[in-house]
């Protein structure tokens, strides 16, 4: 039986944009499609699992993962099964 726990801030100031376009809208005169996000700063992650060994190559593992701040809030949960054949 394994146990594991992370935690972890990430500071930004700036602001992620993108500038995109349909390939079939070019040449239509559509202007291209500008986006901006800012992004939480502080973000806090967080994240916990517990992985199992088993006998003749079997295994299980579940874990957590998260993101907190100000405007976001990310949860996810994975699990794996591993047999070695």
């Amino acid at each position: 039986l394994s146990l594991y726990g992370s935690a972890g801030v990430n500071f930004s100031n700036i602001d992620c944009a993108i500038e995109v376009q349909f390939a079939a809208a070019t040449g239509l005169g559509a202007p291209p499609l500008h986006l901006t996000e800012a992004l939480d700063s502080p973000l806090y992650r967080v994240g916990a699992g517990v992985a199992l060994k088993g006998h003749r190559g079997v295994g299980l593992s579940v874990n957590y993962n998260g993101a907190f701040g100000e405007n976001v809030r990310q949860h996810a949960v994975s699990a794996n099964l591993k047999i070695r054949f």
